[in-house]
């Protein structure tokens, strides 16, 4: 029976708890629906994919190919980019998997972007595809920011950050409770026509609409197939992205034991930045690129109580890429100071060096 992984957030008291519970399918709806009472049907996740068995972290998965548009502090002005890219997206995804509009399932985050879903009934994927779907996933998003990069006046905005096993995203008219607003499907042609404000208008409510169940394109997987195949060589990549968010990637020795074990947990308020920019330096000087580290950092940011914004881990990990360059690095010494030292953990905390 396959099972699919729901997550709940909420403040207690002033601070923010995310909640993850394992669930079987066959009786999700009643499951999703007890849940959007329990949560006052704010701030509640999905899991992007099913998975075989319950040990989810082990399973073989299977779920849509899925592309997320993000543009903090959306407005009128930049709106018309996001729009842009989205539309993009389509008629690209269109072009090589002969894929119509009404098989893309086009949302609006609640927030600030779009989601684009392509369900796994229309390649015929199953759990005998799960060894190398995050992979093809992430390799076709790298694929379509190309095409973007190439042929419109604007960097790419799809998050490249997000092909893990685990990912969730926000339930179908479910509330955001930052901005207030739900998160609700869209047709393209609402994507070409209307504006940002008419967007924010619809998503004052949930929306009820029919989407059309899709069917199995042979000529879709046969062009998957092919695609794949020639870009063999970023799906290779694609592997090693996601070894390394995994933590598999660390040379041994390379990482100092404590940062190891900092990896593991996450720390509270008042603590994180401090933590952050250790980590950020530790994990530049064991040789991984700055993309890779914050990677890692995001990763375990979503640990913290609460987590800090991208942006502020961003700009921790390039202040501490500075001051590497200026031959600045943290080592034990810092460490120690920030009381950060695991001594059970470390040689020479054991040897009394430090």
């Amino acid at each position: 029976m396959p099972y699919f992984d729901f997550g709940g957030a909420r403040n207690v008291n002033g601070t923010p708890f995310f909640r993850r519970i394992a669930h079987d399918t066959e009786s999700e709806q009643d499951f999703i629906r007890t849940k959007r009472k329990e949560y006052r049907n704010t701030d509640i996740y999905r899991s992007i994919f099913n998975y075989e068995t319950d040990d989810l972290d082990k399973s073989r998965i299977v779920g849509p190919f899925f592309l997320d548009f993000d543009l903090d502090g959306l407005n009128e002005q930049n709106y018309r980019t996001l729009k842009m890219q989205v539309s993009h997206a389509g008629l690209l995804l269109k072009d090589i998997f002969g894929i119509d509009e009404e098989y893309q399932e086009l949302y609006f985050s609640g927030s600030k972007g779009f989601h684009v879903l392509l369900a796994p009934e229309i390649f015929g994927f199953d759990f005998e595809d799960s060894t190398i779907v995050i992979e093809q996933y992430k390799a076709l998003a790298g694929l379509i920011a190309r095409s973007i990069r190439k042929n419109l006046p604007y960097e790419p905005l799809i998050d490249m950050k997000i092909y893990d096993k685990r990912r969730v995203f926000r339930i179908v008219n479910s509330k955001n409770s930052k901005s207030g607003l739900y998160k609700i499907y869209l047709t393209h042609d609402e994507l070409r026509s209307l504006s940002l404000g008419d967007f924010k208008e619809l998503a004052k409510a949930p929306r009820e609409v029919e989407i059309l169940f899709p069917p199995f394109l042979p000529i879709a997987r046969q062009r998957w197939d092919i695609l794949m195949s020639e870009n063999e060589s970023e799906v290779n990549e694609g592997r090693r992205d996601i070894r390394k968010r995994e933590g598999k990637n660390f040379r041994k020795g390379s990482v100092m034991p404590c940062i190891k074990e900092l990896l593991k947990h996450g720390v509270d308020k008042g603590s994180r930045n401090n933590t952050t920019v250790a980590l950020a330096s530790a994990l530049l000087q064991s040789g991984l690129d700055k993309d890779e580290a914050y990677d890692v950092l995001l990763d375990w940011n979503e640990q913290n109580n609460p987590p800090l914004s991208d942006s502020e881990i961003m700009h921790t990990l390039m202040s501490a890429n500075g001051m590497i360059e200026n031959n600045r690095r943290y080592g034990c010494s810092s460490i120690k100071t920030l009381e950060l030292c695991v001594p059970h953990l470390c040689k020479y905390a054991k040897r009394g060096t430090l």
